[in-house]
């Protein structure tokens, strides 16, 4: 379900709009226009129920060596060819 809130400072207004849907996490934004603020909230809630939301996740650097480590660098054969193919790799994993 989305709701608009007010925000008021000393010369401007905004519109936070936040969605909450059950078994997701709350979304929010802010806009200059209650317009464009409830335009928002109904086509992200659309977009949850239809199932073409995805929340952006924060991966790091770390991760995706990791990640590598364990997909691609393994498949090759020796232990010489992986050493070679990415030196660092023991020191990191």
């Amino acid at each position: 379900m989305a709701t608009i809130e007010v925000r008021k400072s000393c010369s401007k207004t905004s519109y936070r709009a936040r969605v909450r849907v059950k078994g997701c996490p709350e979304i929010s934004a802010s806009f200059a226009r209650k317009t464009y603020a409830k335009r928002w909230a109904a086509c992200i809630e659309a977009d949850i129920h239809s199932g073409r939301y995805f929340p952006q996740t924060h991966h790091t650097l770390f991760d995706a060596i990791k990640r590598y480590a364990d997909q691609h660098l393994f498949q090759l054969k020796d232990a010489g060819k992986r050493s070679q193919h990415h030196p660092y790799m023991n020191h990191i994993v």
